[in-house]
């Protein structure tokens, strides 16, 4: 359900327009489910919104999900840029994208592939000296402790498709809000 809906007037190309769904601290146990679900939403070529927005509609040259936590919450957001003239279709196909996944979760092949994937994406992250450093800051920061790279896999390996679908609801069936920023000009 729509809580707050924000639209500003800009002289720019496109209309961007962000949903903002509560996530999750930084410190919630169910941190690898929702990266699971993030992949499968918004992260990458082969994701739900990447597909369905980009690929077979061409609603929209970036389109994306992420995840930002802090101490004491977080917050999950949707992100795409269009033309004003698609916006309206585009937020549609968003949320028709939602409810469905709420509905009928993560298919067996989407969950474990995204598994996979993650898994991946840190090992690989790990070899970057700059992402490594970025993880062991924030790790200081935030959480005051640090994992091992075969943690966060053990972590990521734990994750059930019933843990991802409860990260789902939790996420998807609360209130969201809207900002929107598009130029005023024909």
């Amino acid at each position: 359900m729509l809580f707050k809906s924000i639209t500003k007037h800009k002289e720019i190309e496109q209309a961007h327009v962000c949903f903002g769904f509560e996530g999750m601290a930084i410190d919630d146990k169910r941190i690898p489910s929702l990266m699971v679900l993030n992949s499968a939403l918004g992260s990458g070529m082969s994701s739900r919104l990447f597909q369905e927005i980009r690929e077979k509609r061409g609603l929209a040259y970036s389109v994306f999900s992420y995840h930002s936590a802090y101490m004491d919450s977080g917050v999950f957001g949707i992100y795409a840029g269009t033309n004003k003239e698609q916006l309206q279709l585009l937020e549609e196909t968003v949320i028709a994208t939602i409810d469905d996944i709420v509905e009928n979760g993560l298919t067996e092949k989407e969950f474990n592939n995204k598994k996979e994937q993650l898994k991946g994406n840190l090992v690989l992250g790990s070899e970057s000296t700059s992402s490594r450093m970025t993880r062991n800051g924030r790790n200081e920061l935030l959480l005051k402790k640090h994992r091992t790279l075969d943690e966060l896999i053990q972590e990521i390996d734990a994750v059930t498709p019933s843990m991802t679908q409860e990260v789902i609801e939790h996420i998807f069936t609360g209130k969201y809000s809207k900002a929107v920023i598009m130029s005023d000009s024909k």
